[in-house]
């Protein structure tokens, strides 16, 4: 997993700082309907990264508050359960003589 990581990590510093020691950047040209988005290929790469983190970020988020709601519906309901166990015990405890 380690070496995936780093070699995912040296294509993208290649792709980043080989255009420019070259002097030719590229050239990405993405059109639809009503807009032209005209950029070199090192802006694009850093766009995607920038991109990835904002994503990695909103998973990150949504994970949090899923968990936090988990606990809070795994607490409320052993509460209950507790409070159902012992409201059933003290009868039981009672010894009537």
């Amino acid at each position: 997993m380690i070496k995936v990581l780093f070699f995912c990590i040296l294509i993208l510093c290649c792709s980043i700082i080989g255009p420019v020691f070259v002097r030719q950047e590229g050239y990405v040209l993405i059109q639809t309907n009503n807009y032209d988005i005209e950029t070199s290929i090192t802006g694009l790469v850093i766009c995607f990264i920038i991109l990835q983190f904002i994503f990695y970020f909103l998973g990150c988020c949504y994970r949090r508050i899923r968990s936090t709601t988990l606990f809070t519906h795994h607490w409320l309901k052993s509460r209950s359960l507790h409070r159902e166990h012992s409201q059933m015990q003290s009868p039981m405890q009672k010894k009537h003589y």
